[in-house]
């Protein structure tokens, strides 16, 4: 099976893909925020050593009054193969499917 990835989307020249495998956690911050941790891909090394300790990306997704369906959704495409008929799944801001009522997308780089 093809390995899945998530594209987070905010604006033509803020975008981020993420493997599903690099998600490490998801929470809901309140009734409009779903945030999204993964993995600190900007300071290690192709190895994947570090001299420090690092934490993770975020990419919060602000969807108002709906966070935890779109969280659920979230949760399913990462781990049901059936969810999608693809294994890239786009979360864009004002965008459609999943997405249609997201209104943003930020990007927070890890320490």
């Amino acid at each position: 099976m093809a390995e899945k990835w998530i594209k987070f989307t905010d604006t033509a020249t803020d975008i981020h893909w993420v493997p599903v495998r690099n998600i490490n956690a998801m929470t809901i911050a309140d009734a409009n925020d779903v945030l999204v941790y993964f993995r600190n891909y900007t300071e290690a090394t192709s190895s994947g050593a570090t001299d420090r300790s690092l934490t993770d990306h975020l990419v919060t997704i602000t969807d108002t009054a709906n966070a935890a369906t779109l969280a659920d959704n979230l949760a399913n495409f990462m781990c049901d193969p059936h969810v999608r008929s693809t294994n890239l799944l786009e979360i864009k801001a004002s965008g459609a499917g999943i997405s249609d009522t997201v209104d943003t997308v930020a990007f927070t780089v890890g320490a």
